[in-house]
């Protein structure tokens, strides 16, 4: 009878006392088992492979037949909340300037007055305005104007030689450079403008051209400085009208001018054939720039 053959690594001691019977027990083990191992990651990692190809086509599967109709609809309702920037515009930027029609006056024989209001109704922002007139036969040159924040201002051009009266003239806004006003600076800014813009006009007078041997309709008025602030040279636009109406614009640049002050202007207008009833001031002084005060 044969007898079974005993493991003699069992009684293996290890001379340099390095290995432990059970450390060289289990390598053998591994070193018998290694192929069968092996063999079984590979199948583990098959069976993995296909579990996950089957679970990805059974997901876009799905989508196809239900993801993609909820995503379609989910990007319909996002684009009808995503918020309307025209209107965040409006709110935290400068809007459009608005535009009156242009009124043309005949200054005297062959040279004319463009004249069209322009209104910034920003409340922070000062408008730098470049502009010219355009009309049927061409084009005046062109010219800039400063706007304060909630300002209308009656933007012109004074004695522009046409030949033949301009027809079908309007404004034409080359550029606008906007400067933002920053309410840390100056929160009030109402108040901040009125304080530095309150000119008033008294003892109004017209005289038409001929009489008294004028050349011209003379218009003769007082303006005086209502502010605490003294400024170097301001200018103004002063609208002629009557009963109301506009029937002309004068541009005049008065000297230094201290607060409380009180000049005489003394004006000529060549519009032929015009009466002026009553006057409207429009100061153009930049309120922001420290160079037009005088400190």
């Amino acid at each position: 009878m044969f007898k079974k053959k005993q493991n003699n690594l069992d009684r293996y001691i290890d001379p340099m006392g390095e290995i432990s019977n059970k450390e060289l027990e289990i390598s053998g083990w591994y070193v018998r088992h290694k192929h069968q191992l092996f063999n079984t990651l590979i199948g583990l990692l098959v069976v993995f492979n296909i579990i996950t190809i089957v679970f990805s086509f059974w997901k876009w599967g799905e989508y196809a037949l239900v993801g993609y109709n909820q995503d379609s609809q989910l990007l319909v309702q996002q684009l009808d909340e995503f918020p309307n920037y025209e209107i965040v515009h409006q709110i935290y930027g400068a809007s459009d300037l608005k535009l009156s029609p242009t009124a043309v006056f005949q200054n005297s024989d062959g040279y004319y007055d463009f004249v069209s209001d322009v209104f910034n109704d920003n409340a922070r922002w000062v408008a730098k305005v470049s502009y010219r007139f355009q009309f049927s036969s061409g084009e005046t040159d062109l010219y800039e104007v400063k706007i304060m924040p909630n300002t209308k201002l009656p933007v012109s051009v004074f004695s522009f030689p046409v030949s033949g009266f301009p027809s079908s003239a309007s404004i034409v806004i080359e550029g606008v450079e906007w400067t933002h006003i920053d309410a840390h600076q100056i929160p009030y800014i109402e108040t901040y403008l009125s304080d530095r813009l309150s000119f008033s006009t008294s003892e109004f007078e017209f005289v038409y051209a001929g009489e008294g041997g004028l050349d011209a309709s003379q218009i003769k008025f007082r303006v005086s400085n209502d502010t605490l602030f003294s400024y170097w040279a301001p200018s103004f636009y002063v609208d002629l009208l009557d009963g109301g109406q506009r029937v002309g614009v004068i541009y005049f640049t008065l000297s230094a001018m201290g607060s409380g002050e009180t000049e005489v202007v003394d004006l000529r207008s060549f519009v032929e054939g015009i009466y002026v009833s009553e006057i409207e001031l429009h100061p153009l002084v930049d309120v922001f720039d420290q160079n037009e005060f005088i400190l």
